[in-house]
């Protein structure tokens, strides 16, 4: 039979404390942002499913790191998501500085969000519009130019 004492269970609790510390402090930071995620900063307004962007930062954090075809997005300082949107893999020609495609203008004035890449990659993630995505934008963009008096983009 085998004895545990007192002391030999301690020494045990200790050491598995640690190694969880030990685990916990190494491992939290590389989750608190995804080798996935990128920051954007827009001067203008821009278009991205069902919505408008006003003018800021924003950070498109990839939701699941096992699954790269939903991203979330999110205000720069992380306080307001703008939701979920969902993105199809695609390559870029030349690798370059972390990068946000835009469409051209739209009659309204509105560019949309067409992909953006990472820092140096070639490989990047394309948003995906539908039919009702783009009728939806469509409205937003009118709307705003009834209320406002000017195009989206425009003092």
């Amino acid at each position: 039979m085998i004895r545990t004492t007192a002391k030999d269970f301690f020494s045990f609790s200790a050491a598995l404390l640690l190694a969880t510390i030990f685990t916990l402090v190494f491992n939290l930071p590389m989750h608190a942002q995804n080798v996935a995620d990128i920051k954007v900063h827009f001067s203008s307004e821009v278009a991205i499913p069902n919505q408008l962007l006003p003018p800021g930062d924003y950070v498109f954090h990839r939701v699941d790191a096992n699954d790269p075809s939903t991203y979330e997005i999110e205000a720069g300082d992380g306080l307001k998501s703008y939701g979920f949107v969902h993105v199809e893999p695609t390559v870029r020609e030349d690798k370059g500085e972390a990068a946000v495609e835009l469409s051209a203008p739209d009659a309204t004035g509105v560019r949309m969000v067409q992909a953006w890449y990472g820092p140096g990659e070639n490989d990047g993630y394309e948003l995906t519009y539908s039919g009702k995505d783009l009728r939806k934008l469509d409205e937003l963009a009118r709307q705003q130019v009834q209320s406002s008096g000017s195009l989206p983009g425009q003092p």
